[in-house]
């Protein structure tokens, strides 16, 4: 099926990384599909700062999201949507299991059990998570890290496993740190008859061409363009 509709509402790409949510804590695999979504889809909906001096609404969610854009409106739906599914997933991101917290999404977050914090530089995505509670610690990678080879910075003691980062015992307050090198592909998709380059770096969306004339998605630090 060609998808044809060149629109979509935030409100309908909050049900569908719901539902991804649901299959992924029956399967872990699909937490690096909830990853992708939530990454380029969800958090590139939302206003976080006004273009140019404009009057965008910060804080909201588009209404009408386009292949490349905003869009030029926001809907009543669409930001309670998006705001209760960020809360969900802040919650959602570090889990408990036994003696050992799980972190299932690497994202900036600031919880009771953890602190998240990420970074990119250049090929690389690093992260420093600190501890808040004592445990063990798991954190699930992407997809594309195929071997302890795609790791760097990860303290000795650390047990690579398939998909997983696996460290021992943790005092509350103890910080780790490790990065991850991010490959480079792109992928063009047609959408209402227009060919659209996505340029990839690991799990992040970059660049998107054609670009948008204004309001546009994936330009930033990232892409190496400003809005």
């Amino acid at each position: 099926m060609k998808p044809e509709n060149t629109r979509a509402e935030t409100d309908g790409l909050v049900d569908l990384i719901s539902l991804l949510v649901m299959l992924a804590e029956k399967n872990p695999a699909y937490w690096d599909v909830v990853d992708r979504y939530v990454r380029n889809g969800l958090l590139s909906a939302q206003f976080t700062a006004a273009w140019n001096g404009s009057a965008s609404p910060v804080g909201a969610f588009c209404g009408f999201c386009r292949p490349n854009a905003f869009g030029s409106s926001t809907m009543n739906c669409c930001s309670p949507a998006g705001a209760g599914l960020l809360a969900d997933l802040h919650r959602l991101a570090v889990t408990k299991a036994g003696n050992e917290y799980w972190v299932n999404l690497l994202l900036d977050r600031d919880g009771p059990e953890a602190r998240i914090k990420t970074d990119v530089h250049g090929d690389w995505f690093a992260v420093t998570i600190t501890m808040k509670q004592a445990g063990g610690l798991v954190v699930r990678l992407p997809a594309f890290v195929s071997g302890a080879a795609d790791v760097a910075r990860a303290p000795s003691s650390v047990k690579f496993e398939p998909g997983l980062l696996r460290f021992g015992a943790l005092s509350a307050n103890a910080d780790v740190s490790f990065s991850f090198a991010l490959p480079h592909r792109t992928e063009t998709f047609s959408i209402g008859g227009v060919d659209y380059r996505h340029a990839w770096r690991g799990n992040i969306v970059v660049e998107v061409r054609p670009a948008a004339d204004r309001f546009g998605f994936f330009v930033g630090e990232a892409s190496g363009v400003t809005r």
